[in-house]
């Protein structure tokens, strides 16, 4: 089982981003209880945390990308 997180977990959200930072803190440690609690059987269960992307809602902020932070577009696969 993969859930999808952020890099924003480590470095924390930007500003004005606290509940974004806080949901994807949440999705970290269910992933890490979860995989505890699934220890010992065949299922596995990771968090993927992609860095910054170029994102719909990073636009919609109006926020130009920080040097040496710039978004990447997510890989189509």
């Amino acid at each position: 089982m993969y859930t999808a997180s952020s890099t924003a977990t480590r470095r924390g959200a930007d500003a004005e981003r606290a509940v974004y930072g806080g949901s994807k803190g949440f999705v970290v440690t269910f992933t890490r209880t979860l995989a505890s609690e699934l220890a010992g059987t065949p299922l596995r269960v990771q968090a993927l945390c992609p860095g910054l992307t170029a994102a719909e809602s990073h636009r919609s902020c109006g926020r130009e990308p920080v040097p040496g932070r710039e978004p990447r577009a997510a890989a189509r696969r």
